[in-house]
């Protein structure tokens, strides 16, 4: 860019600065101004090509990253889904077998007294 200003202005400084018989020289730098603009955004656009292809792969790695990561976290949820589940199975258990460990520890004591009560009769 900043060749093309220099050439902008040098050109500018021969028409107007100089005898009007060096177009010939103006044509020239016309020219070769054109065929620097062309190199330079040829090489620009190729840089830039060549940073687009980093950054889709990037992006698709990414992607494939998180598609993994999502399958995942919807494996955890499902186990700790299932666990829940099993947790509140085992917690209804657990106060069925408390309620029948009262009941026969209620029979026991009925039992045992019942016993004491024979062995007082006897």
């Amino acid at each position: 860019m900043l060749v093309g200003v220099v050439v902008i202005f040098v050109t500018a400084y021969v028409i107007f600065g100089t005898e009007w018989n060096v177009y010939r020289v103006v044509n020239v730098l016309l020219g070769v101004a054109f065929i620097v603009f062309i190199t330079y955004a040829y090489m620009n656009a190729s840089n830039l090509k060549k940073a687009l292809k980093g950054s889709q792969s990037d992006a698709l790695a990414m992607s494939k990253e998180n598609e993994s990561l999502r399958s995942a976290i919807g494996d955890i949820e499902l186990t700790l889904e299932k666990t829940k589940n099993d947790n509140t199975r085992l917690e209804s258990e657990k106060e069925k077998l408390e309620e029948e460990i009262d009941i026969l520890k209620d029979k026991l004591t009925a039992l045992t007294a019942q016993e004491e009560e024979s062995k007082e009769d006897a």
